[in-house]
C-alpha cells in the first residue's frame, strides 16, 4: 500500500488491504503505487502492441504465424466478438471489419516451458498468442503469458480506479502474485 493510503481505493479488495471506511481522514490514495506494491516492477504508461509483440519476441522463443489459416472457422469466429467487447477497444471503438490480426506459436524449448505446461492437458499442437493491432488486443491460451503481457503493458495515465482497465490491471496483478495461472486452463 501506499503511505497514508486508508484503503478506500481498489485495493480495498487485495488482501492484507485494510477495510475501507475505516479512517476518519482520508488521505491522498496513489494508486500505481498501491499496485506496484504487489508487482515487484513499476507500473508504466500504457504500452503500444507492437511494443508487446516486441516483448514477447525477446522473452519467449516464437514464431509467427498465419491468422487466416491457423485457427479454427469458430475461433476465427468468436476472437472479433472479444475484441470488440474488450477493454481494450472501449476507447478506440474500432468496427470489426477493420481488425488486423497477427498470430504467434510458442515453440517447444525449454525457455518456453513454464507457457507451454498446459498443452498436455489441452491436446493443443502449441502455446498460441495472437494480437489484434489497432486496438492492442490480445489473448493468449497461456494464462500465465496472458497475465505477463497485461502486466507489461501497463496502464493508461488517466486510468481511474474506477476504471474497466484499472480494475483488470489489478486484478491481474492480484492473480499472477497469487499464481493464479497454475490453477487456470
Amino acid at each position: 500500500m501506499s503511505p497514508g493510503c486508508t484503503g478506500g481505493c481498489i485495493r480495498r479488495n487485495i488482501p492484507g488491504a485494510p477495510p475501507a471506511g475505516k479512517a476518519k481522514k482520508r488521505a491522498p490514495c496513489n494508486k500505481r503505487a498501491g499496485i506496484a506494491s504487489l508487482y515487484t516492477e513499476a507500473i508504466s504508461t500504457r504500452k503500444d502492441v507492437y511494443h508487446l509483440i516486441d516483448w514477447l519476441k525477446a522473452n519467449a522463443d516464437v514464431e509467427e504465424i498465419d491468422y487466416e489459416s491457423s485457427f479454427f472457422r469458430s475461433f476465427k469466429k468468436y476472437a472479433p466478438i472479444n475484441v470488440k467487447n474488450s477493454i481494450a477497444n472501449l476507447r478506440s471503438n474500432v468496427p470489426p471489419e477493420e481488425y488486423e490480426f497477427v498470430a504467434f506459436k510458442l515453440l517447444d524449448t525449454e525457455r518456453n516451458r513454464e507457457y507451454n505446461i498446459t498443452l498436455v492437458d489441452t491436446h493443443s499442437p502449441y502455446t498460441y498468442v495472437y494480437f489484434e493491432l489497432k486496438t492492442g488486443y490480445f489473448d493468449s491460451s497461456s494464462c500465465k503469458l496472458a497475465m505477463e503481457l497485461t502486466i507489461e503493458q501497463g496502464l493508461d495515465d488517466d486510468a481511474d480506479e474506477s476504471s474497466p482497465e484499472y480494475m483488470h490491471y489489478a486484478a491481474t496483478v492480484r492473480l499472477y502474485n497469487a499464481h493464479e495461472f497454475d490453477r487456470i486452463y
